[in-house]
């Protein structure tokens, strides 16, 4: 009877371990991460970039209280990122990673990143968690840049 116990004790912690272990493997290869409903793949989703929108504002906030403002503008054949937005109307310096297949912007209108300060943004009121040519935006957008100190 005792190693009976003893038996069922090991194979109990054995079969416990064996679930823990798969659920640490399916949770490192992403099979329970939420799909991410924008599409703006930064869960591993496919980027979905609209054929045209409207109604876009950007804000350019260059952190000495001058603020530059296009607001209800429209972005068209497929050229509907953050970054496309950007271009559209600013004077841009940035690297282009490879692995990513993302910019990092270092330059707006001649304000350039450095040491203690950089270029980040927020769409919609929520910074973002991926690169601006890899957030894909919707109608009635709002994307404000920031030269801020860096986070």
């Amino acid at each position: 009877m005792i190693f009976l116990g003893k038996t069922l004790k090991f194979i109990l912690i054995g079969l416990i371990a064996s679930i823990s272990l798969t659920f640490l493997i399916l949770f490192q290869i992403g099979v329970f991460i939420p799909p991410n409903d924008n599409g703006n793949g930064s869960n591993g989703q496919p980027i979905v970039y609209k054929e045209s929108l409207s109604n876009i504002s950007l804000y350019m906030d260059y952190g000495n209280g001058t603020v530059d403002r296009w607001v209800g503008f429209s972005l068209y054949n497929y050229n509907t990122s953050v970054f496309h937005a950007l271009d559209k109307h600013c004077d841009l310096e940035y690297d282009y990673y490879a692995i990513y297949d993302d910019y990092l912007i270092t330059s707006i209108n001649g304000i350039s990143q450095n040491s203690t300060h950089a270029w980040h943004f927020w769409v919609n009121g929520a910074i973002s968690p991926i690169g601006c040519n890899k957030y894909a935006l919707d109608n009635d957008s709002i994307i404000n840049w920031n030269y801020t100190s860096n986070m």
